[in-house]
């Protein structure tokens, strides 16, 4: 079994900024990542949040 290190990740919502950090996370040796999920984000972001947990996936995570 793989260790598993990771980090909570919050509050961003501009995918761009996101494939950085998430790179970064990479990086560092994360391979877990938690996104929080609001109820500001399902009323006004759903296809972002939508998008953000795809580029997690498309890394692995």
């Amino acid at each position: 079994m793989r260790a598993r290190l990771g980090v909570s990740y919050f509050g961003v919502r501009n995918p761009e900024h996101v494939v950085r950090d998430l790179d970064r996370m990479a990086a560092a040796g994360c391979n877990v990542v938690l996104h929080t999920f609001s109820e500001n984000d399902l009323r006004f972001y759903p296809e972002t949040m939508r998008e953000i947990v795809a580029l997690s996936q498309e890394r692995g995570f």
